[in-house]
């Protein structure tokens, strides 16, 4: 059986401020795929939504969930 987990993280430093997010992939759990990026001035809870959506967006474009 395939598990995949999926680690995501966002912040700013400062509340609002220089911000960035990131996720790591794992597929039985070995590492497959990293990801971060720097997105500028925000705040903390919208670099952790980014965060997220980075993840699931990179989720749909690599993987098939076909049966």
């Amino acid at each position: 059986m395939r598990e995949i987990s999926i680690f995501t993280d966002g912040g700013s430093r400062g509340n609002p401020g220089p911000g960035a997010i990131a996720f790591v992939v794992f597929e039985n759990k070995k590492m497959i795929y990293k990801f971060s990026k720097i997105i500028g001035k925000t705040t903390n809870n919208l670099a952790e939504y980014l965060a997220v959506t980075a993840a699931l967006e990179w989720l749909v474009k690599n993987f098939s969930f076909a049966n």
